[in-house]
This record gives C-alpha cells, sequence and structure tokens, in this order.
C-alpha cells in the first residue's frame, strides 16, 4: 500500500529556515539579537516540518 511503501521511503528536503534569517538582515531593519530571537520559532517550524 501507499502508507507502506511512504513508512520506509527516505525524504531529503534541502535548506530550511535560512530565508528566514537572511531576510531580517537584507531588509537591514534587524539587529542580530532579534534575528536570533527567532531561532525557537524557526527551529519549531522546521521540526514540524520533519514530523
Amino acid at each position: 500500500s501507499c502508507h507502506d511503501y511512504l513508512k520506509r521511503a527516505l525524504f531529503v528536503v534541502g535548506e530550511i529556515g535560512g530565508n528566514d534569517f537572511n531576510f531580517a538582515f537584507i531588509q537591514g531593519r534587524k539587529s542580530i539579537d532579534e534575528a536570533v530571537s527567532y531561532v525557537p520559532d524557526v527551529v519549531g517550524a522546521i521540526v514540524e516540518a520533519v514530523n
């Protein structure tokens, strides 16, 4: 079945989260401290995407 096939499959996911930080810096409106404050939310989103 499809479920069994996908249960044994390996999914390769590219870079996740980089743009969340790059956008903050490229805009020049965020300090490093403010960008660092995003880390828990970005990591949480990555964990949700992987799970």
